[in-house]
């Protein structure tokens, strides 16, 4: 299979837009409403050249930093909201609520404390317009 000159150019002009785009971003904001946009314009100014870094592939004998201090305090905070959960949780069955023919029934774990809401509602209504000709019984 034989390449042209023409496939060649277009390989190199696509591997070439591809490598350098991942590089580096010029980043402008706009004075007044403060947004962020990656071409200029009128009343943005240059905030700067931004690279990217999120996707770095450690080459052999290089270590990353891993903060112990940092992970050891991030998981006593999330001990302590366990805690505080399981804390709520016991609060929650010291109160039983239950719904049933007899109506809205709250009571405690022990039964020490009860309390039914129940009966029966009778809705009325009635309409009245501005001027009353009949009556109706």
């Amino acid at each position: 299979m034989k390449f042209s000159k023409l496939t060649m150019a277009i390989a190199v002009a696509l591997t070439a837009s591809v490598s350098s785009s991942a590089f580096a971003i010029d980043l402008y904001v706009d004075t007044t409403t403060k947004q962020i946009y990656a071409e200029p314009g009128k009343g943005r100014e240059l905030m700067g050249s931004f690279e990217k870094v999120g996707d770095h592939v450690p080459h052999k004998g290089e270590h990353d930093f891993i903060d112990a201090a940092a992970i050891h305090q991030d998981l006593e905070l999330k001990e302590n909201e366990i805690k505080a959960l399981q804390e709520h949780i016991t609060e929650a069955e010291k109160v039983k609520v239950s719904m049933d023919n007899n109506g809205l029934q709250v009571r405690s774990a022990d039964d020490n404390f009860k309390f039914r809401l129940g009966g029966r509602i009778h809705a009325d209504a009635s309409y009245h317009s501005g001027e009353i000709r009949s009556r109706f019984c």
